[in-house]
């Protein structure tokens, strides 16, 4: 609706422009190549992990935030969980001793 009050009318739809569309978003959404429905599956699968791991970003930042601002707050709901998270974010990767040459490991 218009600023007015008055419905707008609509354009009607554009049909080359459509089509254009299609043509572009089809090999994606409905591959025409034998084998393409595992490319399909592969990108849906990508965008899945994509946006898990968009999100465990996004919590992890929200709580180490809070965790700044309000501690007290944070351990009440969610006990443990900025520790665990800092220590995950400035480990170091090794569970053990390594085996490259410059290590900093204590030897046994």
């Amino acid at each position: 609706m218009a600023l007015g009050g008055s419905p707008e009318l609509m354009r009607p739809l554009n049909r080359q422009l459509w089509k254009k569309f299609v043509h572009i978003a089809q090999p994606y959404f409905y591959p025409m190549v034998r084998g393409g429905g595992w490319m399909t599956l592969l990108l849906i699968v990508m965008l899945l992990v994509l946006v898990f791991a968009l999100l465990l970003l996004c919590v992890t930042a929200v709580t180490l935030v809070g965790h700044q601002l309000n501690p007290t707050l944070t351990e009440e709901v969610a006990p443990g969980l900025s520790s665990l998270l800092s220590s995950l974010l400035h480990s170091s990767g090794n569970s053990g001793c390594c085996s490259r040459r410059y290590c900093s490991c204590p030897l046994p």
